[in-house]
């Protein structure tokens, strides 16, 4: 089986018959038109080398777009109403941090940055968030952008993958990522085990072939064509009973959730 010959069929599947926001661990934070520089370098020296790394990704979408917990059970580890540049390039704004447990039993800490309208539960260190899509606030105005342009508003979306307390500054850029991880990998690789395991493991899956990848035929344009979305992260197998396989991570679709793709679906 090749992957692209099933895709019409997952993508119909994804953006028409689901209409849930999350599985039973992680989900997106909220819904965005546009994905902005994932752990990308945003500068280099004279050699080549990265010297800023954008720690976390960039969610674009509209002004009071409502945002929400992406686990459940976490708790508040920081609030900042006044944070430096998360109003705009050097305008103050709101910036939330909640640190969640992951299955493994280790932490990991969300950053939601660029908002308002913050719930009042949640401005409070020690909170507790208890459930997957629990409303925590609204996204900002970004104003101006970062170089100047007028307004972008976004999420600043970022993961600190570690056990380890977050750094008391330089949240959003660095030179180095530290324990920041790319958070559209971090949830598509929970939420590929989560389908793994739900639907018999390595006995129908086999084993990995190779390691989370993108399928993006046109990253530089629109995010759905024809009503399909045009990037989902996809791990491939290949061994157990279901033969050449795959699990997609639909990033862009209403459910943004993952899903098993094999032979006879």
């Amino acid at each position: 089986m090749k992957f692209n010959k099933l895709f019409l069929l997952v993508s119909a599947f994804v953006a028409f018959s689901c209409v849930t926001y999350a599985n039973d661990n992680y989900m997106l934070p909220h819904a965005f038109t546009d994905v902005v520089c994932d752990t990308c370098c945003t500068e280099h020296d004279q050699y080549g080398n990265c010297t800023e790394w954008h720690r976390g990704v960039d969610l674009m979408t509209g002004i009071g777009t409502t945002f929400y917990s992406i686990a459940a059970n976490g708790v508040v580890y920081d609030y900042q109403p006044n944070a430096g540049s998360y109003g705009g390039d050097g305008v103050p704004g709101k910036v939330l941090f909640v640190r969640y447990q992951k299955p493994n039993g280790h932490y990991f800490i969300v950053q939601y940055g660029h908002i308002k309208n913050v719930s009042s539960d949640y401005q409070v260190q020690g909170a507790i968030v208890p459930n997957v899509g629990t409303f925590l606030g609204e996204i900002a105005d970004y104003d101006p952008c970062m170089g100047g342009g007028g307004s972008c508003p976004h999420m600043h979306f970022g993961i600190w993958d570690s056990d380890d307390d977050r750094p008391q500054n330089q949240w959003g850029y660095g030179p180095n990522m530290l324990s920041w991880t790319s958070p559209m990998r971090f949830i598509s690789a929970n939420d590929i085990d989560v389908e793994f395991n739900a639907n018999g493991g390595e006995n129908n899956f086999g084993s990995k072939v190779g390691s989370v990848h993108i399928w993006d035929p046109n990253p530089s344009g629109p995010l759905f064509v024809n009503g399909f979305p045009q990037q989902c992260y996809i791990q491939d197998y290949s061994g157990g009973n279901f033969g050449s396989s795959a699990i997609v991570f639909d990033a862009f679709a209403g459910a943004r959730r993952a899903y098993t793709v094999r032979s006879g679906f």
